[in-house]
């Protein structure tokens, strides 16, 4: 049999053949596409995810620190006039009663009164180094002196001496100027707290409108991810029906020119047959005759027609002449 030999196809087949490995080459490179795409897809909407979660925790967590802070420092203040009125009640009420016991009361509160006020400096030493806040806490030294000052005369049973420098004008001014004073901290740290919460606001606004804005593109990011995906998924089905089709063909090509070589040979093989039988006969003709001439009793010369030479001679010729067949 003639072997298979692909390079005897038509051209047809030959260019169908060398597109093959082109498109698989192109599938198999494109393998990894979409993966690649949607890891990067992915470990981006991830990462802002958590800068804005990361942002939005920060805003929040300094929001309530800072709420926490002031709404402290309102109480605090809250309890230092609490405290100033308790003492001022008490002194008054001593020096009406000319009763000891407020004196006692009035004691009780005082280091609490001291140790609220340092707490309240320790907390927010900026407000309280105000030229409002100093003045307060000259008034307040004030009004602690000349109390001390009535619960000495009430000791010493001047109650009415006490009452009325309690009641004085000194006394009155200075409570007026520390009332004033705690006002002006309160609103001083109002002021803050409507500062603060304004900045925060605009920083929660400011982040809100990045990640909107950020989200946005993000949405169109992935709008298009989705729609290369099917794009390339839509290809990859096109290549991969092409590259069926042409295996298809290829396969029906190979099958026809397979079944065209098997019929050339059979007709070779029966050429080959025909022309063995055909050598067969000849040579058993020739050996008949070879035989007959050699068998002859007449001398037989067999000589080329056009230039007279001898070719063969039998025995009997060689006997004619007095030669072998050879030497003729």
């Amino acid at each position: 049999l003639i072997p298979f030999n692909t390079t005897e196809m038509n051209p047809s087949t030959i260019s169908d053949s060398k597109k093959l490995p082109l498109i698989q080459r192109l599938l198999s490179s494109g393998s990894s596409f979409p993966v690649r795409i949607l890891t990067v897809a992915v470990i981006i909407t991830l990462l802002l995810f958590a800068v804005f979660g990361l942002q939005f925790w920060n805003s929040y967590r300094d929001l309530k620190t800072t709420q926490t802070f002031y709404l402290r420092l309102q109480e605090m203040v809250g309890i230092i006039c609490h405290y100033d009125e308790i003492l001022t009640m008490s002194a008054r009420m001593g020096a009406a009663t000319g009763n000891l016991k407020w004196e006692e009361r009035y004691r009780k509160y005082e280091p609490q009164l001291d140790a609220t006020i340092k707490e309240t400096i320790e907390l927010s030493p900026e407000i309280f180094m105000s030229k409002a806040a100093i003045e307060t806490n000259t008034s307040n030294i004030q009004l602690v002196t000349m109390e001390n000052l009535a619960f000495k005369l009430i000791r010493q049973g001047q109650s009415k001496a006490a009452m009325d420098l309690l009641s004085s004008e000194e006394y009155e001014r200075h409570k007026v100027l520390y009332s004033k004073g705690m006002e002006k901290i309160n609103s001083t740290i109002q002021e803050r707290i409507k500062g603060t919460l304004q900045t925060q606001r605009r920083r929660s606004l400011l982040i809100v409108t990045f990640a909107v804005i950020t989200m946005l593109i993000l949405l169109l990011a992935w709008f298009a991810v989705v729609r290369l995906i099917r794009m390339y998924v839509v290809e990859r089905k096109k290549a991969e029906d092409a590259l069926k089709e042409s295996y298809s063909e290829l396969e029906k090509k190979v099958d026809d020119r397979t079944a065209d070589l098997q019929l050339s040979n059979k007709q070779l093989k029966q050429e080959i047959s025909q022309r063995r039988k055909t050598e067969k006969e000849l040579r058993e003709s020739e050996e008949r005759f070879q035989t007959l001439i050699e068998t002859a009793n007449d001398a037989i010369f067999i000589a080329d027609a056009e230039t007279g030479v001898i070719l063969n001679a039998n025995k009997q010729a060689g006997k004619l002449l007095g030669r072998s067949p050879e030497e003729i």
